[in-house]
């Protein structure tokens, strides 16, 4: 698990790269002009290893503390990093820092995804900060694109749910999109020029139990775009037979929160 820390990140919380480590303490970082890097280990370093049904998962914690301390008067900084490896070769890799960021990256074998909510219609600036504030019923604009060197592949939201908790979305869900076809009708698809990024939009909302945090977790369609009976040119597929199968892969990202102002 390769992990990149930007030292002016560290510095703005109150540390510095001598200030962190692992669970396992004898697994060091590098460090250069900018940063601070980890290799870690699926086998050492701390790193836990747990199958949960047909799905092998890798976790360790970076951790820092200033040294020679006994009181803090700034935030604890805890990042958690995991990766899951299922039978179908995906790699799911999770960073969370400081309680409060939470970016979410999914590669599938040499395809990237990147997830990322922007701030109007024309998708110029993409929304840094979190979590993403707005008000209740807000446009909210989403831009998926595809990561890969092969320009014969298309991408394709088959799927979205919202969730109060990034961690569960059984509970209690709402249903924006499933299997291409459209639930909320707030929800629109906006049309992009590349093949390789889908675009779209919906209204801000939040949950009847005052939970003003909303989680997205989207399946995207991965498909060969010279194929015209791909996955991604069948659209809505609600009723699609058993029988027939399409050749495509399948990409899960959570991207959140939304919050809703008070």
């Amino acid at each position: 698990m390769h992990v990149v820390i930007d030292k002016n990140y560290l510095q703005s919380l109150g540390y510095s790269a001598a200030d962190l480590f692992l669970n396992e303490g004898l697994c060091h970082p590098e460090v250069n002009s900018s940063a601070v890097i980890f290799n870690i280990s699926f086998t050492n370093c701390g790193t836990k290893k747990e199958v949960v049904n047909s799905t092998i998962i890798y976790s360790n914690t970076i951790l820092a503390h200033p040294a020679e301390t006994v009181i803090l008067r700034q935030k604890k900084l805890k990042i958690d990093i995991g990766c899951k490896v299922p039978l179908y070769t995906t790699v799911d890799i999770m960073y969370e820092a400081n309680d409060t960021i939470r970016i979410r990256k999914v590669e599938n074998e040499n395809i990237g995804v990147a997830f990322s909510f922007y701030d109007s219609v024309t998708f110029e600036h993409a929304v840094t900060q979190s979590p993403y504030v707005v008000n209740l019923n807000q446009n909210v604009y989403l831009k998926v694109t595809l990561i890969s060197s092969d320009a014969d592949l298309e991408v394709f939201v088959d799927t979205c749910l919202a969730s109060p908790d990034p961690e569960d979305f059984h509970s209690q869900t709402f249903t924006l999109i499933r299997k291409g076809c459209i639930l909320d009708p707030s929800y629109l698809n906006i049309p992009s020029r590349s093949r390789k990024q889908a675009r779209f939009t919906f209204r801000a909302f939040s949950f009847l139990n005052d939970n003003s945090n909303v989680f997205l977790r989207c399946t995207m369609a991965v498909c060969r775009a010279s194929d015209a009976s791909s996955r991604c040119q069948k659209g809505c597929q609600a009723r699609r037979k058993r029988s027939l199968r399409y050749s495509h892969k399948e990409v899960d990202v959570i991207l959140g929160p939304i919050q809703i102002k008070q």
